[in-house]
Order: C-alpha cells, then structure tokens, then sequence
C-alpha cells in the first residue's frame, strides 16, 4: 500500500505500509493504514500494489506509525454520482416549472391557440417528460382535437404509467369518441391509482352506460352515492333510468 502526497510542499512524497483495519470515526468508516500521512498530505491519494486508487488521504492522529486514515475511494464515487443526479434532477425540475408556468399562463388567459404551441415547443425540447405530453393531450382535448390528444396521453404514460391525470383524461377523451371499451380501461387505471375518485367513477359510469350495461350502471351509481351526493344526482338524471 502506498500513499501518496505533499507534505510540507514536497510534492509526490511516496509512503509505504499497510492497510491497518477499518475504523469508525465521527459516524464515518475510514482506513486505517501504516503508510505515512505528514502535514499537507491530506488530499492524496491511497494507492494498493497495481497502482489502483484505494482512497483518499484525510488525517493522521499523533505521532504513531498506524494513526493514520484515508476516506475509501468507493464513497467518492458514490459522492460524485449522487452530485450529478442532484444537479440533473434540480435541472430538470426548473426547466419543467417555467414550461408549466408559461402553459399554465396561456391556459389562464384561454388562448388556447397559444397552449397548444407552447406544449408542442415543450415536448420538442423535454421528449421525455410525462407532464408535457399530459399538457399537449390536454391542449388538443380543449381545441377539440381528441384524435391527436390520444398519443399524446399515451406518451405521457409511457414514461409515467402513475398519472392519474393522464390516464383519466385519456379515459375522457375515448369516451368522448365513443370508444367505450378503451374508455373503460384507461379509467380503471385512474381509479386504481386514485381509487374513490368521483369525477372517474362518474365517467366509468358514462362508460357502462354507452355500452348498454345497466347492472355496472347501477352499481356506479351506489358508489357515487357515497362519494359525492351531488354528482350521484346528476349521475342518475342522465344515465340511470327508472
């Protein structure tokens, strides 16, 4: 084992020994070596006969020939990963909250032209975002374009198959095609991700009815009872029949 360092300013002072144990110090496991670690050799490297790096040269503890200690190298690496997925994930989330503000703006104002192109600008630049293909899917539903809000929402799924948002809209949108059975698939997802929702299992329900199954009809109908009295009512003047 060899370290390597700069002790008084000495540069690339070479020390020999060996690997002593590992100890725990502060709450952090260090190596524990005989290899001299002097003043201004901290920093240095810890390197085994093949001249790998093993760690990295921290302190040494009075004046015995095996006090000295080396953080191990694998945590540097460890610490260099989580860094840059931090900085990636940090990166990514503030891109995404401009977008959605600038979306969310056009959206407030109902210039619905502008959402559009504003969604279509931000899943050009962002392809894989799940919320930016949920925003154009819902761009495309409230300009009356439920064909082309189809893939978007399954994009939107394909990289976050838990939005609820996604898969219910996509339900709504088949509904509103009159693919019922595709309609239904897409809801139950919704309900399995959020089960008990109102809104779904009122569309769930719009869903059986287009279908002509009046048994899952009323039994919607119950499960609204209980969910939301008020939707239930309306519920029950459109699809149930007395």
């Amino acid at each position: 084992m060899y370290a390597i360092g700069a002790p008084e300013g000495l540069e690339l002072t070479l020390t020999e020994g060996l690997v002593s144990s590992l100890r725990e110090f502060d709450g952090s496991q260090y190596i524990q070596t005989s290899a001299g670690i002097s003043q201004g050799s901290s920093g240095g490297g810890l390197f085994d006969v093949e001249g790998r790096l093993i760690g990295i040269t921290a302190f040494f503890v009075g004046e015995g020939p095996n006090l000295n200690f080396a953080l191990p190298a694998a945590w540097i690496v460890e610490l260099e990963r989580g860094s840059r997925a931090r900085t990636v994930d940090s990166g990514q989330d503030g891109a995404e909250a401009r977008w959605l503000q600038r979306v969310s703006e056009a959206r407030a104002k109902k210039d619905w032209p502008n959402v559009v192109s504003l969604s279509q600008q931000w899943v050009r630049v962002m392809p894989r975002n799940a919320r930016a293909w949920q925003e154009l899917g819902d761009a495309y539903s409230a300009t009356n374009r439920p064909r082309r809000a189809i893939p978007a929402y399954q994009q939107a799924l394909r990289y976050d198959g838990e939005s609820f948002d996604a898969w219910h809209n996509l339900g709504w949108t088949y509904l509103a095609l009159n693919q019922y059975d595709r309609a239904i698939e897409a809801i139950q997802e919704a309900l399995r991700v959020k089960p008990g929702h109102a809104r779904a299992t009122y569309n769930l329900g719009a869903a059986y009815h287009g279908q002509g199954q009046r048994g899952k009809v009323q039994e919607v109908h119950g499960q609204l009872r209980k969910l939301d009295p008020a939707l239930a009512a309306q519920f029950a003047k459109r699809y149930v029949k007395p």
